[in-house]
């Protein structure tokens, strides 16, 4: 598949997400627009944390239109408290959360002061939390599927990268763009078995 080709389905498989330049800015805007009538809103540093969410709702059974569930991703985890202020203050939506380990400290202020203690966290992110659901053979070959095996062969051969674990490797490839980032979000949900999805994720859904 031409180079060309392949970044014309790729952008497809993220239909309905922003991307490209200024997308945080976009997705930010258009889901707290979205989140003026919701019942629960989900907060998120990023687009691909917002795909992940969606995708396991969707794949949960959960209808996130009807229920009035939205995912607001708000670029990073630094202004957390001021959503969390926010959406708290409006006194009739229920507020949950969801970050990187390296920023759970920002969310567990933010939420802590408020007595509340409904967000989850990934360890360390949410790439990594998604990868230890496949072994190597699986990931493999989704990213086979993907058309795109030969780019992280590519990266395996880097120095620097040829003699760390697969998993880094594979960690390092999925995050070094973020339109890549966003897609594995949703086709790694969407491909783990049921038992191995991850755990973070799966408890944040479930207390929804």
């Amino acid at each position: 598949m031409k180079r060309t080709a392949r970044r014309a389905r790729h952008i497809e498989q993220l239909d309905g997400y922003e991307s490209g330049a200024d997308a945080h800015l976009r997705a930010t805007e258009a889901a707290l627009a979205a989140a003026e009538t919701a019942r629960v809103v989900v907060l998120v540093e990023g687009i691909s944390d917002q795909i992940a969410v969606d995708s396991l709702l969707a794949r949960s059974g959960r209808d996130a239109t009807a229920e009035r569930i939205v995912v607001v991703p708000i670029g990073g985890a630094h202004g957390v408290a001021k959503f969390v202020d926010e959406f708290v203050g409006r006194g009739d939506v229920a507020v949950f959360g969801l970050c990187d380990e390296a920023e759970a400290d920002f969310f567990a202020d933010a939420f802590g002061s408020h007595a509340l203690d409904s967000f989850s966290v990934c360890v360390p992110d949410l790439e990594a939390e998604l990868i230890r659901s496949f072994d190597q053979d699986e990931l493999e070959s989704i990213i086979e599927h993907q058309g795109e095996l030969r780019s992280l062969r590519t990266m395996q051969k880097q120095t620097g990268w040829r003699d760390r674990h697969f998993a880094e490797q594979a960690h390092r490839w999925i995050r070094s763009r973020a339109l890549r980032s966003s897609r594995y979000a949703a086709l790694l949900i969407d491909a783990a078995e049921e038992q191995r999805l991850p755990q973070p994720l799966v408890e944040l859904v479930a207390g929804i």
